[in-house]
């Protein structure tokens, strides 16, 4: 049977391409080829298993081992220490869930809104006109109410051209006590949705990236529940939206969070290419060298703002829609750069985010992200379908563990 050899075959070397170097996967197509991997399984399942049934030993052998090199790429996904459950968590840390519960009573607070790159607040015009200066945010779902001195809830999710549905975020961000929502594709008119349904009563302090002709789909969006130490319009220059970020404290540990959307390779495989390799930068507000970029990775197209150093945090998040998976050598890259991704460290499977809007398709690709670097553990991560969009959104819940 010389076409199962040749189709098998195929398959395999398809497969293989992960093992590019980082860099060679923004040559085009080669990134969307290294996205479509994981779909390969459906092909080499039939084929195997018609190599079986034609008693074709040598592609049956073949498919195997290919089977078996796939179950050995995603095993973190799945095999490793897990998490300690959350009242395991809890009493680890001498910490009385029912007096954590009493201690959220809902305050009432002015809420503020960043103009300034310098930490300049002032009054929320349609607060002071509409809601008053001073609300009451009602208390989040018991069931995800953490100690806000060890741990944060942090959501990102790629809002589709600004269609994503604003009252399901709002829900989501509240029934998570979300710290801090990343949001990705923007538009002035979902910003503005967003602050009239009351979102800012659970998040009232928020920035966005200026907009520019490099957007992508929209601008990019940071909303805290805390009051930042710092606000940032832009932290590194991905040759895409702007990435705005923000400075908050866990306890005594200063966290960075920013929120990414590179572009994606169709809209051209050198901007996704120095987006995704540089997002390895970020560790560089942690007082840390910055990496090697990966001798492959294509130079910027335009003219980039190259980023003084900083120390102004003790560990990053850097979360959006990376448009890449860990198929992608590139992304791979960034985690071998000291970045980990939430979703594989909890090794509770895959958590899909992509495509949720195309009728009769389900979830195939994980293209959003939630890298941390050292000094955080994830302990959550949920994948969660939002009308009007067509990535789901990634909730995950992260521990400080320096």
């Amino acid at each position: 049977m010389v076409w199962l050899w040749i189709l098998i075959a195929f398959i395999g070397l398809w497969m293989f391409l992960r093992h590019l170097p980082a860099g060679f996967d923004a040559k085009r197509p080669v990134g969307e080829l290294l996205a479509l991997t994981p779909l390969l399984m459906i092909p080499l399942v039939i084929l195997t298993i018609l190599s079986a049934v034609f008693c074709a030993w040598g592609p049956f052998i073949l498919g195997l081992l290919l089977l078996g090199y796939e179950l050995y790429f995603v095993r973190s996904y799945f095999f490793g220490k897990k998490p300690q459950s959350r009242q395991q968590q809890f009493e680890k840390d001498n910490v009385s869930l029912d007096e954590l519960l009493k201690s959220k009573n809902p305050l009432d607070r002015l809420i503020f809104e960043n103009e300034e790159q310098d930490q300049k607040k002032t009054p929320n015009a349609f607060l002071e006109n509409t809601l008053g200066t001073a609300q009451v945010s009602e208390e989040a779902d018991e069931h995800y109410v953490y100690d806000e001195d060890q741990y944060v809830t942090v959501m990102t999710l790629n809002c589709r051209y600004g269609r994503a549905d604003a009252d399901t975020i709002r829900d989501l961000v509240h029934e998570y006590h979300v710290g801090v929502l990343a949001l990705q594709e923007v538009t002035d008119d979902l910003k503005e949705a967003l602050i009239k349904n009351r979102l800012i009563l659970d998040l009232p302090y928020y920035t966005a990236g200026e907009q520019s002709a490099n957007d992508n789909g929209g601008f990019n969006m940071i909303w805290t529940r805390q009051s930042p130490e710092i606000l940032k319009k832009s932290t590194i220059d991905l040759e895409a939206a702007a990435a705005p970020g923000a400075v908050i404290s866990v306890g005594e540990h200063r966290l960075l969070i920013a929120s990414v959307h590179p572009k994606s390779p169709h809209r051209g495989g050198a901007y996704w290419g120095y987006g995704i390799t540089h997002l390895s930068q970020f560790i560089t507000y942690t007082g840390a060298s910055a990496p090697s970029i990966p001798s492959h990775a294509p130079a910027a197209v335009d003219p980039v703002q190259k980023q003084p150093p900083e120390n102004i945090a003790d560990s990053a998040i850097v979360m959006g829609d990376l448009n890449s998976s860990l198929d992608l050598p590139s992304f791979r890259s960034v985690l071998d750069a000291g970045f980990t991704d939430s979703s594989l460290e909890i090794h509770s499977g895959f958590h899909l985010t992509f495509p949720t809007s195309w009728p009769a398709v389900p979830r195939l690709l994980e293209l959003d992200h939630v890298l941390h670097t050292a000094g955080l553990e994830a302990v959550e991560v949920h994948s969660i379908v939002v009308p009007g969009t067509d990535h789901a959104s990634l909730i995950a819940v992260l521990r400080d563990n320096s």
